[in-house]
């Protein structure tokens, strides 16, 4: 079903009080429109989601995670009340409900991969290792602002239909996902995290990152976060020693801040490999397997992907 772009934007803006000539720009996807706007001095964006994709509930429980970390000394992009003093407010646009979510836009600089070196892969992992121990202290202020954990996603990725020319895929997948379920879970490596952390997620002033963009947030081991991370700096450049630069680096600055056990350090290419196989199987089946219909950075992705997960 297509969303009615123009009454659901309108309504939107008049509820956070947001002026259309301030509109710089605005990306759909299947279940969102994310529009970002001209406001004070760095921007708002508002996001507007299917009800039935993200519940008023559940993105609470997002906003919930986000301020606490800001109280915990956490650069983040944080929420901006609606008119009315909402966090969260509910639209309904024939007659299919929506749920509309304002944020401050990020300070500082965008990041690109021409940035990319090992001083930006420190900082990266002190974040990371910091937003993880303030984490172990996070209680959610309410029962039903629990977010997924992650079997979840993995899961819907899990019951995607294939045809048989990707059993091997499947299969690989499904043994991953079995093991994965078996790995322990205590305070010390599990809990929420941001499962989506990469250099188009973040701004930096100076060497200061703030980082944005919490929708994918879930209950996972600190591993998983770790190699999500690593996962979208190497996916279109898999060389070893390239990896290697951004592991060591990304690592150094994470134990400044937090401490994770060596032997979950050894999981995580397993955790890598569960994202990179899970990218596979969604992106085979929104093209059918015709790759040359996906998105630029899709198209470099799928390219001899299949066998390079069967062969590791």
């Amino acid at each position: 079903m297509s969303f009615n772009h123009e009454e659901l934007l309108q309504t939107g803006m008049r509820m956070y009080g947001l002026d259309p000539g301030d509109l710089l720009r605005h990306h759909d996807s299947e279940h969102s429109i994310i529009a970002s706007y001209k406001k004070g001095d760095s921007g708002v964006f508002l996001r507007l989601t299917r009800a039935a994709h993200r519940s008023t509930d559940f993105i609470l429980g997002e906003i919930d995670w986000i301020e606490f970390l800001s109280s915990k000394g956490l650069r983040v992009s944080r929420p901006v009340r609606s008119a009315q003093g909402q966090l969260v407010e509910e639209i309904r646009v024939d007659e299919e409900k929506y749920t509309a979510v304002c944020f401050e836009a990020a300070r500082g600089r965008r990041i690109t991969e021409v940035d990319y070196n090992v001083r930006l892969f420190r900082h990266m992992g002190a974040y990371m290792g910091k937003m993880h121990k303030a984490t172990k202290y996070y209680e959610q202020t309410s029962i039903n602002f629990k977010r997924a954990d992650w079997s979840a996603e993995v899961d819907l990725i899990a019951n995607i239909e294939l045809p048989e020319s990707e059993r091997s895929i499947v299969d690989r997948y499904t043994d991953l996902r079995g093991y994965i379920s078996t790995l322990s879970k205590s305070w010390d490596n599990y809990g929420l995290i941001h499962a989506d952390f990469h250099h188009g997620n973040f701004c930096m002033e100076g060497d200061s990152i703030c980082l944005y963009d919490f929708d994918a947030c879930r209950y996972s081991w600190f591993a998983d976060d770790i190699a999500i991370a690593v996962f979208f700096a190497t996916a279109l450049d898999p060389k070893d020693v390239e990896r290697k630069k951004f592991i060591d680096g990304f690592l150094e600055g994470y134990s400044l801040e937090h401490v994770l056990e060596k032997s979950w350090l050894d999981e995580i290419p397993n955790f890598i490999a569960l994202r990179e196989i899970g990218r596979y199987i969604k992106l085979y089946h929104a093209s059918d397997g015709r790759f040359e219909q996906l998105h630029p950075w899709g198209r470099a992705f799928m390219q001899n992907r299949k066998e390079r997960i069967l062969r590791t």
